[in-house]
């Protein structure tokens, strides 16, 4: 998927959580705090290996990102994960830098998203 259409995507499909979890709004609640703590380690984590340049660590940062997000069903994450991901396999350092310097709004207002919707 191209960078210019990750910004398409839904940041958040709560119908399709809701059905993987049976409507279980209290079990989604502990899972999107669970997510928001751990999305904020990954991220540490994938910045890590981006000033390391470390093409193999932004890989599989980006990847355990990827699958964080997609159990949530938070999909623009997702996809600027799947890219992240992409270029660190390639070594691509200045692309994954730009992806990673656009994820982290997206993070931020996915992780409100998530607290208007499912916790509060």
């Amino acid at each position: 998927m191209r960078e210019r259409q990750v910004e398409t995507v839904p940041l958040f499909d709560k119908q399709d959580l809701m059905e993987r979890l049976d409507g279980d709004m209290e079990l989604a609640g502990e899972l999107v705090e669970l997510f928001i703590v751990d999305v904020e380690n990954k991220v540490n984590a994938l910045r890590s290996a981006l000033d390391r340049k470390d093409g193999a660590g932004i890989e599989k940062e980006a990847h355990s990102l990827k699958g964080a997000a997609a159990n949530l069903s938070t999909n623009m994450i997702r996809e600027f994960a799947n890219q992240l991901e992409a270029a660190g396999r390639q070594n691509d350092f200045q692309t994954a830098e730009q992806l990673y310097r656009k994820l982290l709004p997206v993070i931020e207002k996915t992780a409100g998203v998530l607290k208007a919707e499912i916790i509060e």
